[in-house]
């Protein structure tokens, strides 16, 4: 990678995901700097092609946490900047990704306490030692480039001194900020020492600070002589500053990386920190657009805020139908894969033929001098190519592909019926049910003027008391989207016996989040007095998260480098909602799943074997609407098998509603019809198939699954 006369995003946390570095490259960035991962966190992680996103994630393992996302867009100009305070970590975090990023950057200039206190960031600053460690493994086991990005010290002649150093380790190129660790963002950035540093090196020195307009780019350099310039908050409030043509509106620019969030999936928290940075600059959160952000909880949400709800749908429809072509053409895949080896090959062997013709004609032009000659030796090539046929070679196998790709149509047909009302029966459903189902869908989708509308147009104003519960829920689960516990520790509170008779430790994973939090916001003491008092009641029965908890303490400050560290994993959040969502439920009588949802869900699995049955009973139109028990099984996943069923063992039949199981006195179960028969229409008694035991069938009672 090239460090010279570069415009560089730097990197920022929450912000530098890829919708916004493709957003940065779109508008003139030539490397972008992705936000800074910990070494712990990328080394849990493994990576996985998104074939429908298109991109090279790196998830977190046992989770659908990406950490990383990257694409084949930005290969040549994407950096990951890693946290770390451990050579080795450093490694095997770096290795893991280095075949999909153009360098890895080591970050030394957050000032941030999480990164101080575990040693990283600004920590590294008086630590040469450990710098040229880290530094100098990774420049010896890494083929890609190696820079790294520090703060002032206290001295100009410090920061040269440390330079130097990190110079003599090998890296590419150094970034530095203008700034010292105490320093805020409003001071002034220190560009005349930024220029004693690119004096006394021969690396690219890249500046950071108080760039805010296309002209301040040049305006540090030559203040500087830094080879490139980087840029940190005057991108995220603009990312068009990278263009030479002038900053774009920002309402367009903010339109335009939604759309890119779209596109690249982006996680929706991501999103919505980056848009309300955006807004809180140049607007204000307490305004209609910033509160309709903070309120939104997906994209399709921020979609339809922006006005992008075309883009929105377009994108999931392309996903949707990419998927569909993937599962059709596995059947026919490995007659394309043989297809595209035997073109390959013809392309060879044409390519291989063209060229010792080519060389053959090549030595006889040399010694031509007349023109008559070289055009006799170009008749000539042209009459040799055709004896190889390189058209006629390739036309065989062109011809095999397309009748493999000709299949597809075909294949969509099997495989899709475009009229499934085809396998529509008339049932008589009790409407009130119907209505009552639906209207508590909306409620728990938290879609409450929907259900309000829904139920006065149905005329049926008391289903409306269901409303209240989820209001509640949904109350909880805002909060804890916030990070605030204390609506859901007051309900765990208020339901606490009925939640220890479910069997669930619902209240105590809240208390240990709670108490998390303390611990990395206001230190090791106050922790300690939350956990005496809430978490205490709890340490006989949870012995070994007592004991945790307790060792976090010797971490205070450091906890993303401890053994610990998984007690920080933000998917905690996902689990602690996903807890309150199910325990919630079942205090109310209902199930986790909804069961709109479920319906639906296993009426698509059982859809095609009814349109097959549809499809063979076409002349029986009758018969199929009055058929109370279809003539064969639809098999349906485990995840929608509720309840037992039940086979006689005598006329090997599966129980019905007209034909139920009946328990025998002995113990032992038949279906009605058999026992019928055994007891010959229940005038005599007879022996119970599987013991020596008499039955009398008067006796015999319906079991009820």
């Amino acid at each position: 990678m090239d460090y010279e006369n570069k415009l560089v995003l730097a990197p920022m946390v929450r912000v530098g995901t890829l919708p916004f570095r493709l957003l940065a490259a779109q508008y003139g960035a030539d490397i972008t700097y992705g936000e800074e991962i910990i070494d712990h966190k990328l080394m849990k992680c493994q990576r996985r092609v998104n074939g429908y996103v298109g991109t090279i994630d790196f998830v977190e393992k046992g989770t659908k946490n990406v950490v990383f996302r990257t694409c084949p867009e930005e290969r040549g100009q994407v950096v990951l900047q890693l946290g770390t305070s451990d050579a080795i970590r450093a490694l095997t975090a770096a290795q893991l990704v280095c075949k999909d990023v153009a360098a890895v950057d080591i970050n030394m200039g957050c000032p941030k306490s999480f990164s101080i206190s575990g040693g990283m960031g600004a920590a590294l600053l008086t630590k040469p030692e450990i710098i040229h460690d880290i530094l100098t493994t990774l420049k010896r086991n890494l083929d890609i480039p190696l820079t790294c990005k520090i703060r002032l010290l206290k001295t100009s002649r410090d920061t040269v001194e440390l330079a130097r150093k990190i110079e003599k380790t090998g890296v590419s190129a150094l970034a530095v900020h203008g700034r010292r660790v105490p320093d805020r963002p409003r001071d002034p950035a220190k560009w005349n020492e930024i220029a004693d540093i690119v004096a006394a090196l021969s690396i690219p020195v890249i500046a950071n600070g108080d760039v805010f307009n296309y002209e301040d780019f040049q305006c540090i350099k030559l203040a500087t002589g830094a080879s490139s310039v980087m840029v940190a908050r005057g991108a995220l409030w603009n990312a068009s500053i990278f263009s030479a043509q002038g900053k774009l509106p920002w309402e367009a620019v903010k339109r335009e990386y939604v759309r890119k969030s779209i596109l690249w999936d982006n996680d929706v928290k991501s999103t919505k920190h980056t848009l309300k940075e955006i807004i809180n600059h140049y607007s204000s959160l307490e305004l209609a657009e910033g509160k309709a952000v903070i309120k939104s909880e997906t994209l399709a949400d921020l979609a339809q805020l922006y006005g992008e709800e075309e883009y929105y749908q377009f994108v999931h429809r392309s996903r949707l139908m990419r998927e569909t072509i993937d599962i059709l053409s596995h059947p026919i895949e490995e007659r394309l894969r043989q297809s595209d080896n035997s073109y390959c090959e013809s392309g060879l062997r044409a390519l291989n033929g063209a060229e010792d013709c080519y060389g053959c004609i090549r030595s006889s032009y040399k010694e031509a001098k007349a023109a008559d000659d070289a055009k006799s030796l170009l008749v000539e090539l042209k009459s040799k190519l055709k004896e190889v046929s390189p058209i006629t070679q390739f036309e065989g196998t062109q011809n095999e592909l397309n009748v493999a790709l000709s299949k597809y149509t075909k294949q969509l047909e099997k495989s899709f019926n475009p009229d499934i009302s085809k396998a529509y029966r008339n049932v008589d459903f009790e409407i009130r049910t119907v209505n009552q189902i639906i209207a508590s869908h909306l409620y728990r989708q938290g879609l409450f003027d929907v259900g309000d509308s829904f139920i006065h147009e149905a005329g049926d104003e008391e289903l409306a008391a269901m409303k209240s519960p989820f209001i509640e829920l949904y109350c909880i689960l805002d909060a804890l989207k916030s990070s605030n516990l204390d609506p859901a520790l007051k309900w765990a509170a208020a339901n606490r016996d009925e939640l220890k008779r479910n069997g669930s430790d619902l209240e105590l994973k809240l208390h240990r989040q709670q108490y998390v939090e303390i611990l990395q916001q206001r230190g090791r003491d106050e922790a300690l007095r939350y956990a005496k008092t809430f978490i205490k009641p709890f340490a006989l029965e949870h012995m070994a998260v007592f004991q945790k908890l307790m060792a976090c303490l010797l971490w205070a400050g450091k906890l993303d480098s401890s053994p610990y560290f998984d007690v920080l994993s933000l998917a905690n959040w996902d689990q602690l909602a996903e807890e309150v969502t199910r325990q919630f439920c079942s205090l109310l009588g209902e199930s986790f799943e909804n069961p709109l949802s479920v319906t639906v869900a296993a009426a698509a699995q059982g859809l095609p074997t009814l349109l097959r049955l549809t499809s063979i009973m076409a002349g029986k139109k009758q018969e199929w609407q009055s058929m109370k028990q279809l003539p064969v099984p639809v098999d349906l996943g485990r995840e929608f098998q509720f309840h037992t069923v039940f086979v006689c063992p005598v006329s090997r039949e599966q129980a019905t509603d007209e034909n139920p199981a009946m328990l025998m006195p002995c113990g032992h179960a038949l279906c009605r019809q058999s026992i019928v028969k055994l007891s010959k229409s229940s005038t005599k008694s007879f022996k119970c198939p599987y013991c020596p035991a008499e039955v009398d069938a008067s006796r015999c009672k319906q079991l009820c699954f």
